[in-house]
């Protein structure tokens, strides 16, 4: 789930291959976002941007419109099903993390990545964001183990130090 800028707004992932759109407080419905072919892992509004950005099991992220939901761009590059995005606080840059452990760095406006192919092996790289300052991009892998890259030098990530407890179980 993510909610916009003003509040104004909540955007949901599905597995049945959409996102959705709802009003905020009162949640009604104001549109769905089809064009994955696969389950929709992840939904966010890019920053100080109009465009939202979802990402699929089908190992793509699709830009949309955030006021007329045109679907602007497919961005490609991906080899395994996509778990996470995030954007920068600046909305100029996203990351996504897959299944195999791969991070990419993208230009929302561009279908290419600006950086291709940092990785962690063998673990999927199941969280991704950037810090508030943007100057650092942080993923977190399935074994419980943090990384981190500064944006200048994002094929030189380091492990922070130990494992994170998984949270409890509720």
């Amino acid at each position: 789930l993510a909610v916009n800028e003003d509040g104004s707004r909540l955007l949901s992932a599905s597995f049945d291959r959409t996102a959705r759109l709802w009003s905020l407080p009162d949640g009604q419905p104001q549109g769905t976002l089809s064009g994955h072919f696969g389950s929709v892992s992840a939904a966010i509004f890019v920053p100080r941007r109009s465009i939202i950005a979802t990402a699929s099991y089908d190992q793509s992220i699709k830009i949309w419109d955030s006021d007329t939901r045109e679907l602007r761009a497919t961005l490609a590059g991906h080899t395994s099903d996509i778990w996470s995005l995030a954007a920068s606080p600046d909305g100029s840059m996203l990351a996504s993390g897959d299944k195999s452990g791969h991070v990419k760095l993208w230009d929302p406006r561009v279908t290419q990545p600006v950086q291709d192919g940092f990785q962690y092996p063998t673990n999927t790289a199941a969280h991704t964001g950037f810090t508030e300052d943007g100057l650092n991009v942080y993923w977190r892998a399935t074994d419980d183990r943090l990384m981190i890259a500064e944006m200048a030098r994002p094929h030189q990530p380091q492990a922070v130090s130990g494992r994170f407890p998984k949270a409890p179980r509720l």
